[in-house]
């Protein structure tokens, strides 16, 4: 007897949606990422968008913004590492406030 996980990357290869999958994975691993380096961002963080290997960031501050650019590449690493594929070569962080 089969698995559903092994017809989902099928079914969502065949439905078009591989790309938004991913993006919804990377979100979430950033968010995992963030409570690790620091519980308390994690409320102050909002991942937006993931294209082309960028992942935008709303972030609550500019000081904020500049610690995390700090730890940008444990947080690309983090999430590259969950992936299991290179899929975060840059972070932007879009200040709203």
């Amino acid at each position: 007897m089969k698995k559903i996980s092994d017809f989902l990357p099928q079914s969502i290869n065949r439905a078009g949606i591989n790309k938004e999958v991913k993006a919804a994975l990377v979100c979430t691993f950033f968010n995992q990422a963030i409570k690790e380096i620091n519980p308390e961002f994690a409320n102050q963080t909002k991942p937006l968008k993931h294209v082309n290997k960028s992942l935008t960031i709303q972030v609550s501050s500019a000081p904020l913004a500049s610690e995390l650019q700090m730890q940008h590449h444990k947080i690309i690493e983090f999430i590259n590492k969950k992936a299991g594929t290179k899929v975060v070569e840059r972070i932007s962080w879009r200040i709203v406030g």
